[in-house]
């Protein structure tokens, strides 16, 4: 499927959800990326804001990190932002645990080899921090775009399990621990 703006592939087979992040971020060809879950619905003001922000503003950044908006289990709104990081290290450090806020992250897209993320990570839930943060390795230049352009809601559907997820963000993480400076043992929870 080719369109003048935007770009369309099928995989020739069910490939997962990581196969299908993987394939996303080997085949992005613009200045960022933008991986988003399919539970997240976007404020298509604020992103028109945004959007102008990309091509004025931010265009020389590495990061944005987006506000969201979300629900929880019982109706509670609250904003989850991020205050100013100068490195990945920064977040990583903190105790803000980063799949969910490099997961509504806008990055400047740069060509790095996915080998070794692909084979380690393959049926990882949570493959695109990896992927994201291997691309910032470098970064210098962070931003948080105040307004919540995402809103979701907490919502316990079953699809993934607590032990799963758990499991998932160690491998990332430990993964992760090669380059950044993350203590694994800081994100552990309790035994299941």
């Amino acid at each position: 499927f080719t369109h003048p703006i935007y770009k369309y592939y099928k995989n020739e087979y069910n490939v997962g959800f990581a196969g299908n992040v993987l394939n996303c971020f080997e085949k992005a060809c613009n200045q960022f990326i933008w991986i988003l879950p399919d539970n997240d619905f976007i404020d298509f003001d604020l992103f028109e804001k945004l959007f102008l922000k990309l091509r004025t503003e931010y265009k020389e950044l590495d990061c944005i990190f987006l506000t969201v908006k979300r629900k929880d289990l019982w109706g509670n709104e609250e904003l989850v932002t991020m205050t100013e990081i100068k490195s990945l290290n920064d977040l990583y450090s903190s105790y803000i645990v980063p799949f969910v806020l490099l997961s509504n992250s806008i990055v400047l897209r740069k060509s790095i080899p996915t080998e070794e993320i692909r084979s380690r990570l393959k049926n990882n839930a949570f493959i695109q921090t990896a992927l994201l943060s291997m691309n910032l390795i470098d970064a210098k230049k962070f931003k948080v775009f105040d307004d919540p352009i995402i809103a979701y809601n907490i919502e316990y559907n079953g699809r993934f399990s607590p032990v799963d997820c758990n499991k998932s963000m160690h491998e990332v993480l430990f993964f992760l621990s090669k380059y950044f400076a993350i203590n694994v043992k800081h994100y552990d929870y309790k035994e299941f």
